[in-house]
């Protein structure tokens, strides 16, 4: 049964990585670096600027709601943080971590 178990998974992973990555444009086999950038809005007013902004760029995430006072954390890749971070400053919102990762 265990041999089954991980059978599935070997499949479902293959699957994924495989076929519905060129499909999804996510870089899982690209090896792009990306950054982890934490946001948190602190007003209700940016709570919904950061909810437009997610809905205009969803390659960084979506949401279907966007909380007062809780962290998002959006994925983006290195090369267009400086346009995401600025993005994010036009509309009052500045990010409190930004954690780069190897994707590979």
């Amino acid at each position: 049964m265990a041999k089954l178990g991980y059978f599935m998974v070997f499949v479902t992973l293959y699957v994924f990585l495989i076929y519905m990555e060129p499909v999804s444009g996510a870089p899982f086999l690209l090896g792009n670096q990306m950054s982890a950038l934490a946001v948190i809005p602190r007003t209700e007013e940016q709570a919904t600027a950061l909810l437009e902004f997610l809905r205009n760029n969803p390659q960084y995430g979506s949401r279907a709601s966007v909380q007062v006072n809780t962290e998002e954390v959006l994925l983006v890749p290195s090369d267009d943080i400086s346009r995401v971070s600025n993005g994010l400053e036009n509309i009052g919102l500045r990010l409190t971590s930004a954690d780069a990762y190897e994707i590979s």
